[in-house]
């Protein structure tokens, strides 16, 4: 009895390796596994698309500036912890900007720097601004476009002389720099610029 009883256990031991063989390790990190790479670039500038961009791998969003190529639109993304897409048709400069799953579409034009108590803490930017506003209890926001890292740098410098040096935090790679950190006041300033193969960008916020 006690012999059959082994049988069993190394009969059943063997059936185990030969099934744990049969499977296949999966990788952990499928980014957005629900997240399509063809866009009906229609619907992104009639601000109507579906499309979810968050959590892509880098592969997903490769594919998706790929097809954007082939259908003359400009793709643009930034890092992950800003969440925002940038689509621009090349035909007639009209854009489209996702942003956490919002849609804005636009023809741009130079936006003007607002006068509150957030943009008085830092120099204004002589560039053309993409964007610029102020939300009360957000702060203020802006976005310029087509500058260098040299003119990314020499605005942080401006910034630095108005009184931004607190807490400095300085991240300066090839192709991103990013600079915080806050004044006598505690405001707080955060800059953020990407070079990119289409537009390069420079992020401007100021909060407290």
């Amino acid at each position: 009895m006690k012999k059959t009883l082994n049988i069993i256990i190394l009969v059943l031991l063997v059936l185990s390796i030969f099934v744990g063989c049969g499977k296949s390790d999966e990788p952990k990190d499928k980014g957005n596994t629900e997240a399509t790479t063809k866009i009906d670039f229609e619907e992104v500038f009639a601000c109507t698309s579906k499309q979810k961009f968050s959590g892509l791998t880098s592969e997903q969003q490769n594919a998706i500036v790929e097809a954007g190529k082939q259908a003359g639109v400009a793709v643009m993304f930034t890092d992950a912890d800003l969440d925002v897409v940038f689509f621009t048709r090349e035909a007639d400069n009209y854009h489209a900007t996702y942003t956490a799953g919002d849609w804005n579409c636009y023809f741009p034009k130079d936006a003007e720097w607002p006068d509150d108590e957030f943009t008085q803490q830092v120099p204004k930017i002589d560039y053309p601004l993409f964007s610029a506003y102020t939300r009360p209890e957000n702060g203020f926001s802006a976005i310029v476009k087509d500058l260098t890292m040299d003119q990314a740098k020499e605005y942080t410098e401006k910034v630095k002389k108005a009184g931004f040096t607190a807490d400095a935090v300085v991240e300066d790679t090839e192709f991103a720099f990013k600079y915080s950190a806050r004044n006598k006041k505690g405001y707080l300033v955060e800059i953020k610029f990407y070079i990119s193969s289409t537009r390069n960008t420079l992020y401007l916020d100021v909060t407290k």
